[in-house]
């Protein structure tokens, strides 16, 4: 039995009373609310389990008590199935808010994991019981087996992400936008959406200009290479080339060819450098000399080569070789010798490694260099790659 108050349609107050401990408050007839004999309060439900337990229908449910001296809000649901899903909020002894998650086949009867902890420090944790805290700060800590990671939606669409591990620290736009920085509320530098880097907005500058310091009191700025800066011309691959070629030179009084090749195993793989003239161009074939290649542990494989078609930049191999190594070019402009100086190769070749060295050499004709050709003398460079450095006047 259980006493109860109706709230009658047709006969006004209706009391009834027995000894059970247990209060119903009805209208119309129907239990409204239940008061049992250990004062809980149930609203939807004939048999509260908690201080205050809400049932709207029998898959959605709220409790509000307290488990030890720990008040809680416990929301719990059906999934539709056979379980049900449930969310706890409650406060710890320790003054922390915690934000826990369950599953279960009946209704409160979940076990829970921590999932959010706000301690009293205002310093949240997102997989973790414990935030970090630093003294005079606000933190966020997000833990995960694998780490931490930020996502950032516009209508519903990921643009952007943060996210570190024990491995790296990434920041990634996800969509076509560049990734901005700014300082006093004025954008500083980006990084554009192709790579490009940007000083106070989309000001990439041009190609050749390089990025430069105007002290302590103001941002860099993009600026073209003073006279004498060395300035990247342009850089190669090879695949199974037997010739590289930098044309439509002008404007630098030195040039530097740094080279790296795997030349193949065919006849004897020599390397060799012609230089060129006018807008063809035409290549010089005669009139060089190389004053003298030699190998470490070896001999001098090359003298006093004058008149050769081209300057040897390694002695002659029967065997494929790994070569390596730089050389200039000077007197670029009308009526100067140019010349080839400076070059050391470093190859492999048959198990041991070995050092080839030119100690200068020259085309002896007067041109106005705009293009340098490296070549084989046989076989090609199946893997490598070339770049050209210029130093203007």
């Amino acid at each position: 039995m259980t006493a109860s108050i109706n709230a009658s349609t047709s006969s006004g107050v209706v009391v009834t009373s027995d000894t059970s401990g247990v209060l119903a408050l009805q209208t119309a007839g129907t239990t409204a609310v239940t008061i049992n004999s250990s004062q809980q309060v149930g609203i939807g439900t004939s048999s509260p389990s908690y201080t205050l337990d809400i049932t709207a229908n029998a898959n959605a449910s709220i409790a509000i008590g307290q488990s030890s001296d720990d008040p809680f809000v416990w929301l719990d649901r059906s999934d539709g199935g056979s379980n049900r899903l449930a969310w706890r909020l409650r406060e710890s002894s320790t003054r922390q808010l915690i934000f826990e998650t369950g599953t279960s086949t009946t209704k409160y009867g979940q076990t829970f994991t921590q999932a959010m902890t706000l301690n009293n420090s205002g310093n949240l944790g997102l997989g973790t019981t414990s935030p970090n805290s630093y003294a005079g700060y606000s933190t966020i800590t997000l833990n995960g087996s694998s780490g931490g990671e930020l996502d950032f939606n516009s209508s519903g669409t990921n643009v952007a992400q943060i996210y570190a591990s024990s491995l790296s620290l990434g920041i990634y736009t996800i969509t076509s936008i560049p990734l901005i920085f700014a300082t006093n509320n004025n954008e500083r530098f980006r990084v554009g959406t192709a790579g490009q880097l940007g000083i106070a907005g989309a000001n990439y500058g041009s190609s050749g200009q390089v990025l430069t310091s105007q002290g302590s009191g103001s941002a860099p700025t993009w600026t073209s290479p003073s006279s004498g800066a060395m300035t990247l011309i342009s850089t190669l691959t090879a695949s199974s080339s037997s010739s590289f070629a930098f044309t439509g030179l002008s404007g630098y009084l030195y040039y530097f060819v740094i080279f790296n090749f795997n030349v193949a195993n065919t006849g004897s793989p020599n390397l060799i450098v012609q230089l060129g003239s006018g807008g063809g161009p035409t290549y010089t074939t005669s009139g060089y000399n190389t004053t003298g290649i030699r190998v470490s542990g070896g001999t001098i494989n090359a003298t006093n080569n004058v008149g050769a078609s081209g300057m040897y930049l390694t002695t002659q191999l029967n065997a494929a070789v790994q070569t390596s190594g730089i050389f200039y070019v000077t007197g670029v402009t009308s009526s100067y010798v140019a010349e080839i100086n400076g070059f050391s190769s470093y190859y492999h070749q048959s198990g041991d490694y070995h050092i080839a060295e030119t100690f200068g050499g020259s085309a002896n004709v007067n041109l106005n260099v705009t293009a340098i050709k490296v070549l084989t003398a046989s076989g090609n460079m199946s893997s490598g790659t070339i770049s050209l450095y210029g130093i203007s006047n």
